[in-house]
């Protein structure tokens, strides 16, 4: 019982510690300049919301009854705080219109699609799973470049071609097809069962080969005038992140990891509030004088910052506020 313990114990540590390696690379992201900034970062970074999405479909099992409870559960937990932050966002504006088209479109800021992918992807687990235990498991990881080229991003980028209409883009952008493989692949390991048999040495050579491709690809976005050269989604991400998430099952399952850091620990246990509060943060700052900052001090210190508020609000507001907040 006591190593059954300790094993448990090592693994949410471990998922705590990629969920701060996460929320880090998320700050990184939205402190970073644009332009060959974008390429030459952008591909160490990428991976932070496909690895919050893997952590939160490897922590996805089919309950004993209902899926009502865990419906309940996960989707209140960050529908509440979407709302609520949704508000803060869209404040000062007096155009009750505004508040409105902010909560339908996720457009108050521009990390909240992750909510709306969150539950998305939450209401199809049970789909999901049943995918991963049938015959054809494999054409899940293949949904999201799948997607990619079904939404048109790639005629969009490289011809003349004008576009889809502005209100499909919208749904474009909070679609969770765009993030449906990293959940699933989380899935997968936790359900199939499926095992990362290759060798770490491997994996890490892929990897390595991947992110060659996204810089390569970027690169070329960049010449292109493409001014988002660093996006997520894209195929060459797609590919790099599917890779780091298999490194990451191994870190989980068979690394023998006993590090600890309370660093690492406080950020990921507090890094959905995090990701909520960094924005406001860079806000209140003020970008002109923001970017006047060394690039790697500002990182630091938004994510300072944002710790601390998160941890000194959730230890004023109580477990009720706190949790209304998305603070923990």
């Amino acid at each position: 019982m006591g190593e059954t313990n300790n094993q448990d114990s090592s693994r949410n540590y471990k998922i705590q510690y990629l969920r701060a390696l996460a929320i880090i690379a998320v700050v990184l992201i939205h402190t970073c300049p644009l332009g060959l900034w974008q390429v030459v970062c952008r591909p160490f970074l990428n991976f932070a919301v496909a690895l919050f999405l893997f952590l939160s479909g490897f922590l996805t099992s089919p309950p004993d009854g209902s899926w009502l409870p865990l419906y309940k559960k996960r989707i209140f937990r960050v529908f509440v705080p979407y709302i609520i932050w949704s508000i803060i966002y869209t404040l000062p504006s007096t155009n009750a219109f505004s508040y409105i088209y902010n909560l339908i479109t996720t457009n108050s800021s521009g990390t909240l699609y992750y909510i709306f992918v969150y539950i998305q992807l939450t209401i199809l687990a049970p789909l999901l799973i049943r995918l991963s235990k049938s015959s054809i498991w494999w054409i899940g990881i293949f949904l999201t470049p799948i997607a990619f080229m079904l939404d048109c991003r790639y005629l969009e980028w490289w011809t003349d071609y004008e576009g889809i209409h502005k209100y499909l883009k919208l749904l474009r952008g909070v679609s969770c097809f765009t993030w449906i493989s990293f959940y699933y692949l989380g899935i997968l390991i936790q359900n199939r069962p499926f095992t990362v048999s290759c060798k770490t040495g491997i994996l890490l050579l892929a990897l390595i080969g991947s992110l060659l491709i996204q810089t390569a690809e970027g690169y070329a976005m960049h010449l292109n005038g493409i001014v988002n050269c660093g996006t997520q989604a894209k195929i060459s991400a797609w590919l790099t992140n599917i890779i780091f998430m298999m490194i990451a099952c191994t870190f989980i399952t068979k690394w023998d990891f006993t590090t600890k850091s309370k660093i690492m620990e406080l950020l990921g246990k507090y890094s959905f509030g995090i990701y909520l509060i960094h924005i406001p943060i860079i806000r209140i700052i003020g970008y002109q004088t923001f970017v006047s900052f060394p690039t790697g001090i500002r990182s630091i210190v938004v994510l300072v910052l944002s710790l601390v508020l998160t941890i000194l609000l959730s230890t004023l507001c109580g477990k009720k506020i706190t949790r209304y907040l998305g603070l923990s």
